[in-house]
């Protein structure tokens, strides 16, 4: 917005927005043209306002996702950029292909439980019951074969463990395909070679930027690991540092403690524990958000005007903990993801 010089933002929606933008309001001025996708409720108003002002030559409906997931996947960012499809539109599609039926289940499960904390979900509900396919799928060909029926024309590849070559070259072959290599253009000022960095890294930099471009940013992906980096008010990337996650401490302590098992955390009501599990909770929840705060203090001191955003899979069980902080969801990676691809759609 600020690029284009846009000077007036409405916050609104569905077909009576489409009317308001076309013919004005007491707010609104009247607009000379309407782009964009919407529901069918949307595509029919456009239909309706077309000759009175200008549409795109196609008013498209809702959009569809395919998601490819191999063994390595996350279940909770797969379920997250599912449902943020879903609860756009009850005729909104989302299909998840996997050769592992682990995955699937993980999937599903973790479906269930991220539905109870957003506000659509009726809406992405009726949208998982009409049009959610979980499929398994046993062979790279029959999934080459999916992809090439839904016609699919831009993907982007992020993967924090060894990358599934098959399903990169099948894309590649397919598709318009973005990867983080030392091609792909980037909007910020990058010190180290781009294959050097994780992708979820640079993706997370890359949203940062797009909410933020002219502002100094911290974010903190709470997710296997902790990661902490900064974008620059003058858009140079910054790597900080990397300790390990909620899961992996939980493991660890398990792992080297024979009468500790491992445990569900949850934040714990008292620094007092009254059992080996709140304790457990104390030492492991509370010692993470004491190491946040400490290097949210520490990077204050040497950015100005800093905006701190902790997202990833593990942020809820901090969220409106620590203060002057924006909590997002792990939906964030792919708020990059969809950026970069837009961004480097410009030079195809």
């Amino acid at each position: 917005a600020r690029k284009c010089k846009i000077k007036e933002i409405y916050s609104i929606g569905g077909p009576s927005a489409i009317a308001a933008a076309a013919y004005g309001t007491k707010k609104i001025r009247p607009v000379n043209k309407i782009v964009g996708p919407g529901n069918s409720y949307v595509a029919a108003a456009k239909k309706e306002v077309f000759g009175d002002i200008g549409i795109e030559a196609m008013t498209a409906g809702p959009s569809e996702v395919l998601i490819v997931a191999d063994k390595n996947s996350n279940p909770e960012w797969i379920a997250s950029d599912l449902l943020g499809q879903a609860e756009h539109d009850p005729l909104a599609q989302c299909i998840l292909i996997s050769k592992d039926q682990k995955i699937l289940e993980q999937t599903k499960n973790e479906i269930t439980k991220q539905l109870k904390e957003i506000p659509r979900s009726s809406i992405a509900i009726k949208s998982l019951i009409t049009n959610g396919i979980l499929m398994f799928v046993n062979s790279d060909t029959k999934i080459l074969d999916i992809i090439n029926k839904y016609k699919i024309e831009n993907s982007a590849l992020s993967n924090v463990s060894k990358n599934n070559e098959k399903l990169k070259n099948i894309l590649i072959e397919t598709t318009s395909f973005y990867s983080f290599s030392n091609e792909i253009r980037i909007p910020f000022n990058c010190p180290y070679k781009l294959t050097d960095v994780g992708d979820d890294r640079l993706a997370l930099m890359s949203a940062a930027y797009y909410d933020f471009p002219t502002e100094n940013v911290l974010v903190i992906d709470m997710g296997t690991c902790i990661t902490y980096d900064i974008k620059s008010s003058n858009n140079n990337y910054k790597a900080g540092g990397i300790s390990p996650g909620l899961r992996m401490r939980i493991k660890s302590i398990s792992d080297g403690a024979f009468k500790l098992n491992e445990i569900t955390p949850a934040y714990p009501e008292s620094l007092i524990a009254s059992d080996t599990k709140s304790s457990l909770d104390i030492g492991i929840v509370m010692g993470i958000k004491s190491e946040i705060e400490g290097f949210i203090s520490q990077y204050n001191s040497q950015f100005t005007d800093l905006k701190v955003i902790i997202t990833g899979g593990d942020s809820k069980i901090l969220s409106g903990k620590i203060k002057n902080t924006i909590f997002t969801n792990s939906n964030y990676i792919f708020k990059g993801l969809d950026f970069l691809i837009e961004y480097n759609k410009q030079d195809a």
